[in-house]
């Protein structure tokens, strides 16, 4: 769906909608949305705006700092050649690291009462990290690591 026809959609519902969750590449078409374009009209009606980078992380350029998107979720297993259930991760614009998060994991409370195990949340004061709800598998960044070695060989 080109660009101008997702604009314009927008515009006519922009009352009933909230949250817009958008591929940055198209999985079918390979097209490469106008993020710059989309985050614009998102910030006039107060719309938040999500980037699925499963389709893109590794394939294309991504700066997520001058997309400036309110959040982007992403998987390493596709392009990053790192397989099925590796490493995925969500990135959380820093304008929001005095939000309360909605998923209230273990690792997203303050590391001083963390192995208190109490069943009182208490978000931890590190800004982000109050947004990460688990640890990772070392054996998965194994097959991560020596996939990022190629791209960084590549000079990519």
């Amino acid at each position: 769906m080109a660009i101008n026809n997702i604009l314009k959609i927008i515009d006519e519902h922009k009352d009933s909608i909230s949250i817009i969750a958008l591929s940055l590449v198209s999985s079918h078409f390979s097209h490469y949305y106008d993020v710059i374009k989309l985050r614009e009209i998102c910030k006039q009606y107060q719309i938040y705006l999500f980037i699925d980078l499963a389709h893109s992380l590794g394939a294309v350029p991504i700066n997520l700092t001058e997309l400036d998107v309110d959040a982007a979720y992403m998987s390493s297993s596709k392009y990053l050649n790192s397989g099925p259930g590796c490493v995925g991760a969500i990135y959380i614009n820093p304008r929001y690291k005095n939000v309360r998060p909605g998923l209230r994991g273990w690792f997203g409370t303050d590391r001083k009462v963390l192995t208190m195990q109490e069943l009182k949340y208490s978000p931890s004061n590190e800004g982000l990290k109050r947004f990460q709800i688990s640890g990772y598998d070392p054996i998965q960044l194994v097959r991560f690591d020596a996939s990022l070695s190629y791209f960084v060989e590549a000079k990519m």
